[in-house]
């Protein structure tokens, strides 16, 4: 099975038939779930799963993080009606990325990006199985350098920017563009693909007009 939170399903399955050779596959799409990301407990301090179809590792926090898929959103609510659960905010969980270094496709990791820039490496690409779409540059980029971009937290003060507002230096040259950001006590805190070469922690750069400060590398 594949679950996306993002993808739409029929994109899914194109570009997966789009990649099938002299294999006999046959692909089906799924009705929609529903399900729940659920942070800071083991497996077994979920406790009763009763209605869940399927527990799936997350991939959203430092800590112990799962995803829950159930068949539809009375199945979920029923769940969390029994569990002994505090409902958290969508910034929160980005707040949890964040600080643990974990990039999210979609909105962090663009089509365009490699998945080293990402952070992707080790959790999704194989460097020891057959050939793929991809392999050659990804693979000389392993051995041979590192990524000529990568993420990087940045804090920035007033309102939040828009996303994919470009990120400057001080003589105005553009070093890459910021892709998520959340508030922070009457500030911001945000995560950029920048230019490696040329970005370091500590460091200011310019944001819409405003001086923002480089936090750390992402991860």
């Amino acid at each position: 099975h594949i679950y996306s939170e993002h993808s739409d399903a029929a994109l899914i399955q194109e570009k997966l038939e789009s990649h099938i050779v002299a294999d006999e596959v046959e692909l089906e799409t799924g009705q929609p779930v529903s399900a729940l990301a659920v942070v800071g407990t083991t497996l077994e301090g979920l406790g009763d799963l009763s209605g869940v179809e399927c527990v799936i590792p997350g991939r959203r926090s430092s800590r112990p993080s799962h995803e829950l898929i159930f068949k539809d959103a009375s199945a979920r609510q029923a769940w969390l009606d029994q569990a002994d659960m505090n409902l958290v905010s969508s910034d929160w969980i980005l707040a949890e990325r964040m600080q643990a270094g974990i990039s999210q496709l979609h909105s962090e990791v663009l089509p365009g990006d490699l998945p080293e820039e990402g952070g992707l490496l080790e959790d999704a690409v194989s460097l020891t199985k057959g050939c793929f779409l991809g392999q050659e540059v990804i693979a000389r980029m392993h051995n041979l350098g590192r990524p000529q971009r990568g993420l990087f937290i940045l804090d920035g003060p007033g309102p939040l920017p828009g996303a994919l507002s470009p990120v400057e230096n001080s003589d105005g040259k553009t070093l890459g563009e910021l892709r998520t950001s959340i508030p922070v006590a009457g500030a911001w805190q945000g995560v950029a693909m920048l230019k490696t070469r040329f970005v370091e922690s500590g460091m200011q750069l310019m944001l819409s007009g405003q001086t923002v400060r480089v936090d750390k590398t992402y991860g």
